[in-house]
Order: structure tokens, then C-alpha cells, then sequence
């Protein structure tokens, strides 16, 4: 019985830069506000855990279902909450 290469876990990835900037942003922005990321959590019905995922970028708010309630958690429109990521995304490109 031979095993495709197809059927092996895939390697953990690096988060995008995307994710990366939009955990630049909810870590930031949730300091600003002095909340911890079990108030956060609260906020928008997940956990403490799931905070920190978001907030190193190792997990993905667009599939989450979480980012309007994260947006409207942190004070802002997904709007702005999207411009202020281009706005991380473009510091750190340089």
C-alpha cells in the first residue's frame, strides 16, 4: 500500500503579511481601548485563546466569522478596520 504525497499533514505555514498586519492592528487597538483579550474575547463571544490566535496571526478572522463583531468590539467600522490594516501593511513594506 503506497501513501500520495497528497494525504501527508501539510507543513505549518508562516501567516500572511495580511494577517500579520491585521494582528498589528487588533493587538494595538485593543490596548488603546484597556482591554485585556479576555474582555475582547467576551466582547465578541470567543475565548482568551482565540484572541491571542488572531493577535499573532495564526488564525483567520475572514473564516472565523468573527470580523464584524471584532470591528464593532474595537470601535470601528470593518471599514476602518480594514484601511488601518492597509495602513500596517504599507509601514512595513517600508
Amino acid at each position: 500500500m503506497s501513501v500520495d504525497a497528497d494525504d501527508e499533514p501539510d507543513e505549518p505555514t508562516e501567516p500572511s503579511p495580511f494577517l500579520l498586519a491585521l494582528a498589528a492592528v487588533i493587538r494595538t487597538r485593543r490596548k488603546r481601548l484597556g482591554m485585556t483579550q479576555s474582555a475582547l474575547g467576551l466582547e465578541v463571544g470567543q475565548s482568551q485563546r482565540r484572541v491571542y490566535e488572531w493577535e499573532h496571526g495564526s488564525r483567520d478572522l475572514r473564516l472565523s466569522g468573527s470580523l464584524v463583531p471584532l470591528a464593532a468590539a474595537l470601535q470601528m467600522s470593518v471599514t476602518a478596520l480594514i484601511a488601518a490594516v492597509e495602513v500596517e501593511l504599507a509601514d512595513a513594506s517600508g
